[in-house]
């Protein structure tokens, strides 16, 4: 016969003091690290989130893994997290490498169909975020991004300046 709840009620108290001391240390180094970890997510915060779920669950559930383990692998994946922050901040060339690079879709009135099929958008893809930008005349529009965080940028009208908004946008090749 299989049980439906825990063995004993010291089992439900480790559960519930594991989960605190997790919930606490994670709230904790998240507000230390500041507001970038819970912001828009790039790929190396959708890692560092899914790596801290796993963290903490194993925490909370497993008998093998003890309070102090969690904490340190908590506290070693925030510490990383910061590391990459901190590196992607200063060196470009590692900023390209964590997060990638927004990505032209559209630019001057033309869809960049290579990047489109490397990076699975569509068309109405596209369409939809020119819409959702409230432009209803395509010749307005200058360019589509995909931007590193999954979010679609239009820009209207047309660049004039040497210094562009697009400089960082990788563009087909």
């Amino acid at each position: 016969m299989t049980t439906v709840g825990p063995a004993n009620w010291g089992d439900l108290g480790r559960v519930a003091l594991f989960a605190s001391c997790g919930y606490i240390l994670l709230l904790s180094l998240i507000r230390m690290v500041g507001p970038r970890t819970i912001s828009k997510m790039n790929p190396s915060d959708f890692a560092i989130t899914v790596a801290l779920g796993s963290v903490v669950a194993n925490l909370m559930l497993s008998k093998d893994v003890s309070l102090m383990e969690g904490l340190v692998g908590l506290t070693v994946l925030v510490g990383l997290q910061l590391a990459t922050e901190s590196l992607s901040t200063h060196w470009r060339r590692f900023r390209a490498l964590a997060e990638g690079s927004p990505i032209l879709l559209f630019y001057d009135r033309q869809f960049v169909p290579g990047a489109m099929r490397r990076h699975h958008v569509t068309e109405t893809a596209v369409y939809q975020a020119i819409r959702e930008r409230g432009v209803s005349d395509i010749e307005d529009v200058h360019a589509v991004i995909l931007e590193i965080d999954g979010a679609f940028s239009v820009i209207t009208g047309r660049q004039r300046r040497t210094e562009s908004a697009l400089d960082d946008v990788k563009r087909a090749s």
